[in-house]
């Protein structure tokens, strides 16, 4: 027999009758340890298996976002294989461990395909996934690079018109000729140099100051977070190195490019600021000229860095801030000074946009004292400084686009992508972001509408309402929105009609029962379009800093005296006066026949999914073209930007009206329109040279000769061809002859729409 291990290893051998007992016990003992071990053995695979279904079964619970209820098939095996309590709490507790992060994430993923699907069905044609918006991204980054390189070609070829004259094969031409296009006909020598022909009998005058417009002064990083550390000194705003690091870390841009809207300056520890010299605004991204080509027929006439200069600026910041953190105004001063003794001539002030806005402020500023806040220069600074003021395509009443801009990150730009503002601009950045970035700048204040309604107009009154028909005399509800009840549907949608060509409303909310923020919303004029926003933004503190800042309204009377000495109304000229300088000539140049923004159909949002988020958006299913109402914006006249009321009329009415306080001294001002005549595309993406856009009017070619017939000091000089007859089609225009005044010239009805507005009521 074996001999046996274990515990009865070490027993003496019996005698072999008790020996032959004590085997059969033995037997019998080895089948009673084996049927417990079979016993045990099954037992443990029991209780795993019941564990691992306990295990599932919690996870089956977890992902339809139920209790942990055991299914009662599981209970019998949990009982049958006795798992203790402690057991199933150590497996739940296991379960918490390692799957509810998991859960969690995977819901939070599912509730967002959601939320872009409901996005989507409103037109799934145009679903882009993020890989695609980024296919699509660089794309239009390399086509951009491309055209750059292009571009350059082009333009040593005299412009794509000559390029092709010069590239396509003759036979090629004689085709096209047949159909009406000759290449050779419109080619132009040199359409962006109206100055070469002038050179030898104009020369540099004047000393010459240019102050650009909003966003389009570079901004450079001089001190930041880690992740902009390399980039030292590099354009954050206004350069290719731009669109690097907007498409590398977008919050990274976003953090710098804002400011804080309680201080109204830089973030703690960052530091941006603008570029200088000529360069800081002679092109925005290389090819997109904004003052390169004025900067060049400038210089063909004598024109350099010690006669010519760039008064670039922060253009994020308020006109008190310019002041507090840059000097800038006091840099300003010094540099037309400086001009001054050095060419013992006055100065030329070129201000194109909101340049015009910040140099309006200046001219209060500069002569007012020093203990409220001026730059204590005295009566008659400018007077002695200053020869002429050239204000191109400013903003002088505002423009209702700022109010998008603050309320909700849009503008027409961004509504008439319709379903594609979803993929293409929030992509990267979302209406919140958006419009918190507007709200962070504190120039956007100053474009804000100025005159309230009186200016811009009422419910059912705007001065420059469009002709629709015959007019429909409008009333009034109790509730302050028109009365559009008919008795026909005809009727109706003739009062309707009308209420949208009135402009007055510069906000339509589309359903005036839409309920938001426990109040009803109904449509907002220019008098209270301000506190609107104030409230619809929850920024109180964003708000009570800058109404110390700026103000947009009218005086009470005519007697604006005791405003003069507050910098709060040297940005508004319905609240402020020109300078006692009657030497000197105000010129305003700007574009008409292009239509600008002037309302905007609202609707409340419904995927608002965080506390904060904007909550009206531009309805751009809302279109109606008798009226100009295109994908929730309605147009006016205007330069493509400004409407025609803020670029004129203060040129017109304000400032010439003797009954009004705003140019005491009489200083002459000179209004002249630019009629807005584009070439076709292929000619040239810019417009040509009779383009009036609002920043393209830059390269007007008939505007960029009165300019230097002005800094050249030639205007009151007579020549041989009035500047009416001038143009840069006409064969056989000889310049140099053009050399006389440069007169008002108004093509528009701004004349008529400013004889209906009634400033005061006294």
């Amino acid at each position: 027999m074996t001999r046996r291990r274990g515990k009865y290893a070490t027993q003496p051998p019996a005698s072999k009758t008790d020996a032959d007992v004590k085997e059969v016990e033995d037997d019998n003992q080895d089948n009673i340890s084996s049927e417990e071990e079979v016993d045990h053995k099954s037992e443990k695979r029991k209780r795993v298996a019941a564990a691992k279904a306990f295990r599932k079964q919690l996870e089956l619970n977890a992902r339809n976002s139920t209790a942990p209820i055991v299914a009662p098939n599981l209970q019998k095996i949990i009982t049958g294989s006795k798992l203790s309590a402690e057991e199933i709490s150590n497996i739940e507790a296991e379960y918490e461990l390692y799957y509810t992060s998991k859960f969690e994430k995977q819901k939070v993923q599912q509730e967002k395909r959601k939320q872009r699907r409901a996005r989507r069905q409103c037109c799934p044609t145009w679903s882009l996934n993020p890989g695609q918006i980024v296919m699509l991204t660089f794309m239009a980054i390399f086509v951009w690079l491309w055209y750059l390189n292009a571009y350059d070609v082009i333009e040593e070829a005299g412009g794509i018109t000559s390029f092709a004259a010069k590239t396509i094969p003759d036979e090629i031409q004689v085709r096209l000729s047949t159909l009406g296009i000759n290449l050779t006909a419109v080619a132009s020598d040199d359409p962006d140099r109206p100055s070469l022909p002038l050179v030898g009998k104009l020369k540099a005058h004047h000393p010459v100051i240019m102050i650009p417009g909003v966003v389009t002064t570079g901004l450079e990083i001089w001190g930041g977070q880690p992740c902009v550390a390399k980039n030292f000194r590099q354009r954050l705003w206004g350069h290719l190195s731009m669109m690097q690091q907007l498409v590398a870390d977008r919050s990274c841009w976003l953090q710098h490019i804002m400011l804080n809207r309680s201080t109204g300056l830089d973030p703690e520890g960052v530091k941006l600021r603008a570029a200088g010299g000529l360069e800081a605004a002679d092109y925005f991204l290389p090819g997109y000229w904004v003052w390169g080509k004025m900067i060049q027929n400038l210089a063909d006439l004598g024109y350099d860095s010690n006669n010519l200069f760039m008064a670039s600026y922060d253009w994020r910041l308020s006109v008190r801030r310019l002041e507090k953190r840059d000097r800038y105004f006091t840099k300003l001063k010094a540099t037309i000074e400086l001009a001054y003794e050095i060419n013992k001539e006055k100065i030329v002030v070129l201000g194109h946009s909101m340049g015009t806005n910040v140099f309006l402020y200046f001219l209060s500023w500069v002569e007012r004292p020093l203990d409220v806040f001026g730059g204590g220069g005295g009566q008659g600074w400018v007077n002695k400084h200053i020869h002429a003021f050239v204000n191109i395509a400013g903003p002088l009443l505002g423009v209702p686009k700022a109010v998008p801009s603050l309320l909700s990150g849009e503008m027409r730009d961004t509504a008439q992508l319709g379903p594609l503002n979803t993929y293409l601009i929030d992509a990267f950045f979302t209406k919140r972001q958006r419009s918190e970035m507007f709200r962070s700048w504190g120039s956007i204040p100053i474009m804000f509408p100025k005159g309230g309604n009186r200016i811009w107009g009422t419910e059912t009154w705007s001065p420059d309402a469009l002709e629709v028909g015959s007019y429909v005399t409008l009333s009034v509800l109790p509730n302050g929105v028109p009365d559009t009840s008919a008795t026909t549907q005809t009727d109706k949608q003739a009062k309707e009609l009308a209420v949208y060509s009135k402009f007055g409303n510069v906000t339509h909310i589309r359903d005036p029962t839409s309920y938001l923020y426990g109040r009803y919303i109904v449509n907002i004029t220019a008098d209270k379009v301000w506190d609107f926003i104030v409230e619809e933004t929850l920024d109180a503190e964003w708000a009570a800093f800058y109404n110390t800042v700026y103000s947009h309204g009218l005086p009470p009377s005519k007697d604006v005296s005791s405003r003069l000495n507050n910098p709060k109304y040297w940005s508004n000229p319905l609240e402020s006066v020109l300078p006692n300088a009657p030497n000197m000539t105000m010129y305003c140049f700007y574009g008409v026949g292009k239509e600008a923004e002037r309302a905007y159909m609202y609707k409340t949002r419904s995927d608002v999914v965080e506390e904060g988020d904007v909550q009206v958006e531009i309805d751009y299913t809302i279109s109606k073209p008798d009226i100009g109402l295109d994908s929730g914006v309605q147009s006016g006249e205007g330069d493509g930007t400004v409407p025609l009321l803020s670029l004129g009329y203060m040129c017109v009415e304000g400032w010439t009206n003797k009954q009004y306080p705003y140019n005491p001294a009489e200083i002459p001002v000179i209004t002249r329109e630019y009629q807005h005549n584009p070439t076709s595309i292929m000619s040239d993406l810019r417009g040509g040279p009779q383009t009036a856009d609002h920043v393209d009017i830059m390269g007007n070619w008939e505007m960029t000769v009165d300019i230097l017939k002005i800094v050249t000091g030639q205007v009151e000089q007579g020549g041989k061809r009035s500047p009416d007859e001038v143009s840069p089609e006409k064969d056989g225009v000889d310049v140099g002859d053009v050399i006389g005044k440069v007169e008002s010239r108004i093509l528009s009805q701004i004349r008529e729409y400013a004889s209906r507005i009634s400033l005061f009521s006294e």
